[in-house]
């Protein structure tokens, strides 16, 4: 793949929640500081917030990375679950059986293992992400299994880990024993500019780059920064298609012009209307009629006006032929005459008579006659259309 292409061992900006990929800004430092000692102090309760896409699963997975072996981590990432279903996850991550077992007796199956790890010098360590999801009644739950306790320490320790709707939830009226219980709190920040530009260098260099090899040039990072808006995960897309496009193109560098290209986060989508199909029902032809006032008793215009009349007889005709055809192979797809009717619509009021004021014989009887004839090729034009879709049988 294109990390080869750039001296790396492997793909530098992937979204797996790989610890040792973990950048520690001064935000995720304290974060990580709070979790250690949550887990190692006993001190019960922590709640770890922040947006999505901060890095509070790579602060799960670092946490457990850097966890001697005698600490069981039950960790559960699936957490739209009722009580039942959270207790049966515990067992689970724990190792213990919880088929064909009630609730009750699965309580009672984490409370002897709780307390056997704890006589056994060993820790017991409940982690639950995406926390956000719990509803109150599974929230008291994890509340009642917090008081497992020895008779000195709590011998289960509970990190909560959810977005920023999680400290809302806690906040609710019912939940204020819980409440009560969490002895620390944190939450996550987006990165810095500075932050940004050490987080970038930081993963390259995790994945292989060679020192002083420059990948990303610095207003490329800044440009980073700015459609990122300083969130890890957004960072972590951008400059995977950017080294995706670099190596296409056959870039040495990455630019800001190629990160604006790839830069889509701040797009809006247009919404694009729904096409709704509708029966259509042709409206009837109608043929505009100009009249003229060309003084009475003149022989040309009496003349012109009878060749009106036939013409006008004519168009009457062919109009009431091709409403009959219409009616004919209406919704029986023999023809579209949609399509027929717009054709036929245009070319007759392009075409329409016109007589002017010319009181010139020989010109007026040159527009009479062009007039008619365009209207006789009319007609045949409809008869030929006729034709070429079966319409009239020849």
């Amino acid at each position: 793949m294109y990390y080869k292409y750039y001296g790396l061992r492997e793909k530098p900006f992937s979204l797996a929640a790989d610890p040792k990929f973990l950048y520690y800004s001064l935000s995720h430092k304290e974060a990580f500081a709070q979790m250690m000692y949550t887990a190692s102090q006993d001190s019960g309760f922590m709640v770890l917030t922040g947006e999505v896409g901060t890095g509070k699963t790579i602060m799960i997975n670092a946490l457990i990375d850097r966890l001697p072996r005698q600490y069981r981590v039950a960790k559960i990432y699936h957490t739209a679950l009722n009580p039942e279903g959270l207790v049966q996850s515990i067992c689970k991550e724990f190792g213990l059986d919880f088929l064909n077992s009630p609730l009750s007796h699965l309580i009672l199956k984490i409370q002897d293992f709780l307390k056997w790890t704890h006589h056994s010098g060993e820790h017991s360590i409940l982690i639950l992400d995406e926390a956000q999801n719990l509803n109150a009644e599974t929230l008291e739950e994890i509340r009642m299994l917090s008081n497992f306790e020895s008779a000195h320490k709590k011998i289960l320790q509970i990190i909560l880990v959810g977005q920023p709707e999680l400290e809302e939830k806690m906040w609710e009226k019912n939940l204020r024993q819980l409440r009560e219980r969490v002895s620390l709190r944190y939450r996550l920040r987006k990165l810095s500019l500075d932050d940004t530009i050490r987080y970038i260098q930081h993963r390259l260099t995790v994945a292989g780059r060679m020192n002083g090899r420059i990948i990303f040039t610095n207003p490329a990072m800044r440009r980073v920064h700015a459609l990122s808006d300083g969130v890890p995960r957004r960072i972590n897309i951008l400059c995977d298609n950017a080294m995706l496009m670099g190596y296409a193109e056959n870039y040495k560098h990455i630019d800001e012009d190629t990160v604006r290209k790839v830069g889509y986060y701040n797009q809006k989508e247009e919404s694009i209307p729904e096409f709704v199909e509708h029966d259509f029902t042709p409206p009837p032809i109608r043929i505009k009629e100009k009249k003229v006032a060309i003084p009475e008793g003149h022989a040309a215009f009496q003349a012109s006006r009878t060749t009106a009349a036939v013409a006008s007889a004519s168009t009457a005709r062919l109009e009431k032929r091709i409403k009959e055809l219409q009616q004919r192979y209406n919704g029986n797809g023999a023809f579209d005459y949609k399509k027929f009717h717009s054709f036929m619509q245009q070319y007759l009021e392009t075409n329409h008579l016109a007589i002017t004021k010319k009181s010139n014989f020989g010109k007026t009887f040159t527009k009479v006659f062009f007039g008619f004839t365009l209207l006789v090729l009319s007609f045949l034009t409809a008869i030929y259309i006729a034709i070429h879709f079966n319409i009239i049988k020849y």
